[in-house]
């Protein structure tokens, strides 16, 4: 039978690898999660405990780990298109139209457009104003003027 000094050494011994392998991990995942990178064509929107503290250009920065959190927004130019929207003419001639749009976050405003609307702008602020145009102009018109003159009315929508 080992002497009882032997295994309190061998407790002893697991004790101290176990905890500098926890320290270790720990360490790692502070350094890691210290860091974000923004790529060219987007903003990052930085919240400390889910406040907004500050909107990052494009680059690499450091962060606070598992007190920061970092959301991208995209700042080119993007298309949406949206299929079966139904219109009416101004004589009642029902439409069903292809919509596709472009739009962009001008990089001034990330911070502005993320506290008012969140990351989900386009649902919130894009697409119902773009459902609510495509209607307006399309009842200004008839069924035959829509068509014969369809690059003033795809200009005025």
């Amino acid at each position: 039978m080992p002497p009882l000094s032997f295994i309190g050494d061998k407790i002893m011994n697991t004790l101290k690898i176990s905890l500098i392998a926890g320290a270790s991990i720990v360490a790692l995942s502070f350094a890691l999660g210290s860091f974000y990178t923004v790529e060219q064509g987007e903003r990052a929107v930085v919240l400390r405990t889910g406040s907004l503290i500050k909107v990052s250009d494009p680059g690499f920065h450091v962060k606070f780990p598992f007190i920061d959190d970092v959301i991208h927004m995209e700042v080119r130019t993007q298309k949406a298109s949206y299929d079966n929207v139904i219109s009416y003419s101004s004589d009642i001639q029902q439409s069903s139209s292809r919509i596709s749009v472009n739009y962009e976050l001008p990089p001034a405003m990330v911070e502005k457009v993320y506290t008012q609307y969140g990351p989900k702008y386009m649902d919130r602020v894009v697409q119902p104003a773009v459902f609510d145009k495509a209607k307006e102009v399309f009842g200004k018109y008839t069924a035959a003027q829509i068509v014969s003159e369809r690059f003033r009315f795809g200009d005025e929508v």
